[in-house]
């Protein structure tokens, strides 16, 4: 149940990214929508044909996370060297994460447990219409702030979280247990991320006055 909470809160965190990334150039719609589709729809397919047996020892093995840490940690420098030469962001920039992948795998699996007669693939659609949805509402809260700087930094600090993210993943409680929520863990790890993002907010906000 930890790692749920986890994985939740990035989801949540990789959200706030793509809103911010989707505001500061409207046209990356175009290329977000059908690769969230696609994807969702994979993952799905995933969920609905791994057992609980094979979904534990995926997730108890750490060439996964190891994979994933490697892949934020890069597309972490990619978005910082684009921002620090004022580039704008494009759609490799809006394509699903490590985590953002994992935690719509494992979202279909607890639909697939919950919901009877559902299968992988329309829980693994209707889990992405909703996170699409939830973006496109971020990014029309957020539209007149189209600043494609800060979306790309955002989006670098949203990748470099997950350094601190993954970690926790890999070494929480598997969310396949009937286990309850180790609190003080869960909220260790997520405090050391908003205190991470909030520092670097107020940091690039105040540097210049």
């Amino acid at each position: 149940m930890d790692r749920e909470v986890v994985l939740v809160c990035a989801l949540a965190l990789f959200c706030l990214r793509d809103a911010g990334l989707v505001a500061s150039r409207p046209r990356l719609l175009v290329a977000f929508a059908p690769i969230l589709i696609v994807a969702a729809g994979a993952c799905g397919f995933v969920a609905e044909n791994l057992s609980a047996q094979k979904a534990g020892e995926l997730l108890n093995d750490s060439r996964l996370w190891i994979t994933a840490l490697l892949l934020h940690a890069a597309l972490g420098f990619q978005a910082s060297r684009k921002y620090r030469r004022g580039r704008s962001a494009d759609w490799l920039t809006v394509f699903p994460p490590p985590l953002t992948i994992i935690g719509l795998i494992l979202g279909s699996r607890a639909a697939l447990v919950f919901w009877d007669g559902v299968n992988g693939m329309t829980a693994g659609l209707a889990l992405g219409a909703a996170y699409g949805l939830s973006v496109a509402l971020l990014a029309l809260a957020v539209r007149k702030r189209r600043d494609g700087v800060a979306a790309l930094r955002f989006s670098s600090l949203a990748h470099f979280s997950a350094l601190l993210l993954v970690p926790s993943s890999a070494v929480l409680d598997s969310p396949l247990a009937t286990q309850p929520v180790h609190w003080e863990r869960a909220a260790l790890v997520l405090a050391s991320v908003a205190a991470l993002v909030t520092a670097s907010f107020f940091w690039h906000r105040y540097r210049w006055k």
